[in-house]
């Protein structure tokens, strides 16, 4: 089973002032799930998608999960990142693009940042902006677990590998 556990802060040129900006990166790298789904396969796709927003100061964020069935050696994509289970592996691989990585441009290439065994996890963070004029600005953090079966807390202790695309939003 793979579980993803993305997590999107989202603001406007407004919320870049000193207290607005303490709240956002006071956002959470990884949370509980509000509750938890009932999975009854191994080849089971977890996407818990969080989202915080400006205009409720960065609190009580939105929350979905959804379970779908995952077919053999099929590429899951979440923004920037590529998910590909082969044999008892995960990899994960990162592959900036204007249109899931906003601006500025960065490096295109793909990169594989990391591959997980079961009961491992990792964790992608970038950010971009978007627009002309009125700007606005997102940064995502993808968290990404090979796992046997659902427990809480998902994501327990720190991450096998953390990769990071953070770019200067100015």
């Amino acid at each position: 089973m793979i579980v993803v556990q993305e997590i999107i802060s989202a603001w406007t040129k407004q919320a870049r002032a000193a207290d607005a900006a303490t709240a956002r990166n006071a956002v959470p790298q990884q949370l509980d799930f509000p509750w938890l789904p009932e999975v009854d396969s191994a080849s089971a796709l977890v996407h818990h998608r969080i989202r915080f927003h400006e205009r409720t100061n960065f609190g009580t964020p939105e929350h979905e999960i959804d379970v779908s069935e995952m077919m053999p050696f099929n590429r899951l994509r979440f923004g920037c990142v590529t998910i590909t289970q082969r044999e008892q592996l995960v990899q994960v691989t990162y592959a900036y693009n204007v249109s899931c990585g906003g601006a500025p441009k960065r490096a295109t290439v793909p990169r594989q940042v990391f591959t997980l065994a079961r009961g491992e996890w990792g964790r992608v963070v970038y950010n971009g902006r978007w627009g002309w004029g009125a700007w606005t600005y997102e940064q995502t953090t993808l968290n990404v677990l090979h796992a046997e079966s659902l427990t809480q807390p998902i994501f327990a202790g720190e991450p096998k590998t953390i990769f990071r695309d953070l770019a200067d939003l100015r």
